[in-house]
C-alpha cells in the first residue's frame, strides 16, 4: 500500500452556492414540464447538463480538476468501447440500440450517453465512498475493490428507474426483442453492472498509484450535495407516477405496457434504491463527524 499526501479539498463559498444551485436547477426542472409542456422535449438534455455541471464542480474539489476529468474520460471511453460492443455482438446489455434521438454519436454510441453515466456514476462513487466511511482515498486493497463495487450497484438502481421510460416509453433506446421488466431485458442491468464496475476499478486504482495529493476534509455540507442530489433525482419517478398519463405503448416484442403501470412501477424501484440510498446516506452525514 502507497501512502500519499493528504491535501485540504474544500470547496469556496461562491462554489458551493453554484453546486446548490444547481441541484435547486435540477429540481426545477422536473416541476417546470407540468407547467410548459414544450420544456418536456429538453428537460433530459437540460438536467444532464445540470447535473453533468455538479459533478465536474463538485468532484474537483475532493480529486481536484485532472482528477475528475479522469473520472469523466475513464467513464467516457469505457462506456463507448462495452456499449459499441453489445450493440454489435449483444453482450452484455443484449440485443438494443440507440435511435437517432439521442443526437451525435461515436460510432453506435450517442455521446451523450458518456456524459450520463459519467454524472450520476460519479454521484453513486461519492454516496458508496461515504457508505464506506471514505474508502475512496483510502488506499489499502479492500477499499480499492469495495468502493467501485457499492457504486455499481448504487448506479444500477438508477438506471432501473431511468431504462424503461426512456426505452420503452420515450424510445430512446430500443431492445429488439424486449424484456421481461417493462421491456427491458435482464441483460441490460448485467451491462450496467459490468461497465460501470470496469470505470469504477480503473478509477480507483488510477487514485491508489496516483501522485496526486488525495483531499480530505470537504466537512459535511459537501457530502450533503451528493445525497440532496440523489434525492431529488429520485423523485422524478414518483413525479412522473402523479402526473403523468396512462397510454398503452408496445414495445419491440410486440408485447403491450401501459405507461401508468411503468410510471408506477419505476416509482416502486426509484423508493427503494434511489431514495433508500439518499435518505441513509443523509442520516450518516448528520450523525458522524468528517476527517
Amino acid at each position: 500500500m502507497t501512502d500519499h499526501p493528504r491535501l485540504s479539498g474544500s470547496l469556496s463559498a461562491w462554489a458551493r452556492g453554484l453546486c446548490w444551485t444547481l441541484i435547486g436547477l435540477y429540481g426545477l426542472s422536473m416541476l417546470l414540464p407540468l407547467v410548459w409542456p414544450a420544456f418536456g422535449a429538453w428537460a433530459f438534455l437540460v438536467q444532464l447538463g445540470l447535473l453533468t455541471g455538479f459533478a465536474l464542480l463538485h468532484g474537483s474539489a475532493r480529486y481536484g480538476l485532472l482528477g475528475i476529468f479522469v473520472f469523466l474520460g475513464v467513464m467516457f471511453l469505457v462506456v463507448n468501447v462495452i456499449e459499441n460492443i453489445s450493440i454489435n455482438t449483444g453482450v452484455p446489455f443484449g440485443q438494443f440500440h440507440h435511435t437517432d434521438a439521442t443526437g451525435p454519436k461515436l460510432f453506435d454510441v450517442p455521446l451523450i450517453t458518456g456524459l450520463a453515466y459519467f454524472s450520476a456514476g460519479y454521484v453513486a462513487w461519492i454516496l458508496a465512498s461515504l457508505l464506506l466511511s471514505e474508502s475512496d482515498v483510502d488506499t489499502d486493497s479492500v477499499s480499492r475493490f469495495s468502493t467501485p463495487i457499492v457504486a455499481m450497484f448504487i448506479v444500477t438502481g438508477w438506471d432501473a428507474c431511468i431504462d424503461p421510460i426512456g426505452g420503452t416509453i420515450a424510445r430512446n433506446w430500443v431492445w429488439e426483442t424486449g424484456g421481461g421488466y417493462y421491456g427491458v431485458p435482464i441483460s441490460n442491468f448485467f451491462g450496467w453492472m459490468i461497465t460501470t464496475y470496469i470505470a469504477y476499478q480503473i478509477f480507483a486504482l488510477y487514485l491508489a498509484g496516483s501522485n496526486e495529493g488525495l483531499r480530505v476534509g470537504q466537512g459535511r455540507s459537501w457530502w450533503l450535495m451528493a445525497a440532496v442530489q440523489f434525492l431529488v433525482m429520485s423523485l422524478q419517478y414518483p413525479l412522473y407516477w402523479l402526473t403523468g398519463v396512462n397510454t398503452e405503448v408496445i414495445d419491440p416484442a410486440g408485447r403491450s405496457w401501459y405507461t401508468g403501470e411503468i410510471f408506477e412501477g419505476t416509482t416502486v424501484v426509484s423508493l427503494f434504491t434511489m431514495l433508500f440510498v439518499s435518505v441513509t446516506c443523509i442520516l450518516i452525514i448528520l450523525r458522524r463527524q468528517f476527517r
